[in-house]
């Protein structure tokens, strides 16, 4: 594992990205997860394949449809939420609530929600 806790890179537009090594320990396993740092993001959002492969034994809320409008302008419905999920940074444990998105080009955002 990468000693780096965080690092930035850019995009074509100059946008930088700050991704940040969370450990989810779920079930007796070590998950390693790349994750983005969205300082304009008021949600923490996990895709919705990473939530089925490693978090579908935690409890989800079908019922929180949350509309959402991303970067670009398009609108999408989140499909459900995790609330309460542990999330570990180096020694450091944190806890944040997860809303499932159904597209996007990431495993893990950490939004305003996760990073106060």
């Amino acid at each position: 594992m990468n000693n780096v806790p965080a690092q930035s890179f850019r995009l074509d537009s100059g946008t930088p990205l700050i991704y940040i090594t969370v450990t989810l320990r779920q079930q007796g396993r070590n998950i390693p997860v790349k994750a983005i740092m969205g300082t304009g993001s008021t949600m923490n959002l996990v895709h919705k394949d990473f939530y089925r492969e490693y978090l579908c034994h935690l409890p989800m809320n079908p019922n929180t449809e949350i509309p959402m409008q991303d970067t670009n302008g398009g609108l999408a419905v989140m499909q459900g939420l995790v609330p309460n999920v542990e999330l570990w940074c180096r020694s450091i444990l944190t806890r944040g609530s997860l809303v499932i998105t159904p597209r996007a080009p990431f495993q893990l955002l950490l939004g305003r929600e996760w990073q106060k």
